[in-house]
């Protein structure tokens, strides 16, 4: 087998979509090659590496960041580092998780070794209705998926943003990965005790979101969404985890409201009780203005829980396609009070959490996204 090269320019410990799914990929991919991640030093978080023993081995380039001599300095230190480390173990593979940082020199690295680049389409630098990035660098972004051998995007959106960019190939649609031993509607052993910490009764319907708490997501329009509910099901319990600068205002909010016996902001959940938090709930809601892909959904999915979300990025290939959930526009929390309020309907509760799962084990499981890659490694 060729080595294996994951380059992606964040990485643990930071906590994000991208940061998870390369190290999931990474470890699966272990079993089947000799796997590398390969990513930038970022400051402090330079000398810590994941805890935990995983089946890959952890490469530090030079920094990257989003100043021009950032960007340089991450790009020269990326092929000065890697060139002679993929000579020396031969013809490689080197897959790249988002084309802008990194982009230019994967593809300088393949010429000068004749490796194989794989391009996954994933963040924000390749779509963002935020900021302009993905317009003022279309013709960058497109001379890096010109160069790939082969492009993939987790949804069908963000495979049409790469259109969007002037790419003419092909797309190869192949979705984020869950464990789905780790995530599973088993972990509600734990369901009594974990509510009872959290001040919410057994007979009383849990509504659980994580997310970072940051303008973007919005999460201001789950706690309104949460003060509709309540009017019609003041039993409800709406547990919200994450961090993120809107903390202390969100806090505001719920105490203007009257909400603090209500919904309760818990802050960080770390990995390893993750998966419990799921499990204890009864329907995960998220709110949020754009999701490139949405890992936390397939968490929540994988632990057979129903989800309420907004119909931004790809929530309608990951929900509303699989009769995991019910999707509403963002920005309006009437709408995702009334869904949340339906998905708690018992029948629709269960037909939603059997769909959630089924579609888990059979589309996002680690372990099939991994060999959908590996096929695509081997055809090209």
């Amino acid at each position: 087998m060729k080595p294996l090269y994951l380059i992606t320019p964040t990485f643990l410990p930071e906590r994000g979509g991208q940061e998870l799914l390369v190290d999931r990929l990474a470890n699966e991919f272990g079993r089947y090659y000799s796997a590398y991640v390969v990513t930038p030093r970022r400051g402090a978080i330079a000398k810590r590496i994941p805890a935990i023993k995983r089946n890959y081995r952890l490469i530090r380039t030079p920094p990257t960041g989003k100043t021009p001599y950032l960007l340089l300095n991450g790009q020269i230190g990326l092929i000065s580092t890697m060139t002679g480390f993929v000579r020396s173990h031969g013809k490689s593979i080197l897959h790249l998780f988002e084309p802008f940082h990194l982009g230019l020199s994967v593809s300088a690295i393949k010429n000068m070794t004749n490796s194989t680049f794989i391009l996954s389409l994933i963040g924000s630098t390749t779509y963002d209705p935020f900021t302009t990035t993905h317009h003022r660098f279309k013709y960058y972004m497109k001379f890096i998926m010109d160069n790939a051998d082969a492009v993939t995007a987790s949804t069908r959106e963000l495979g049409e943003r790469g259109r969007d960019q002037g790419y003419n190939g092909e797309i190869h649609i192949i979705p984020h990965g869950v464990d789905t031993n780790q995530f599973h509607p088993n972990n509600a052993y734990r369901r009594n005790e974990l509510r009872r910490s959290l001040g919410v009764k057994t007979d009383e319907p849990m509504i659980f979101a994580v997310q970072r708490l940051h303008p973007r997501k919005r999460t201001s329009q789950l706690i309104l969404a949460a003060a509709e509910v309540l009017k019609s099901l003041p039993s409800a319990k709406f547990i919200i985890g994450g961090r993120g600068r809107e903390m202390e205002q969100l806090q505001k909010l719920i105490v203007s409201l009257k909400l603090q016996d209500s919904v309760k902001l818990i802050g960080y959940i770390p990995d390893s009780e993750l998966p419990f938090y799921y499990a204890a709930a009864d329907i995960f809601a998220l709110h949020t203005l754009y999701e490139g892909f949405g890992i936390v959904v397939i968490e929540a999915m994988a632990s057979g829980l129903p989800v309420v979300t907004t119909n931004v990025g790809g929530m309608d290939d990951i929900v509303e396609d699989n009769g995991a959930g019910i999707i509403v526009p963002p920005n309006n929390p009437s709408e995702m009070a009334e869904a949340i309020l339906t998905t708690l309907e018992a029948k629709k509760h269960q037909r939603y959490a059997e769909h959630a799962r089924r579609a888990a084990e059979e589309k996002y499981s680690t372990k099939k996204v991994c060999l959908q890659y590996i096929d695509l490694y081997q055809s090209v």
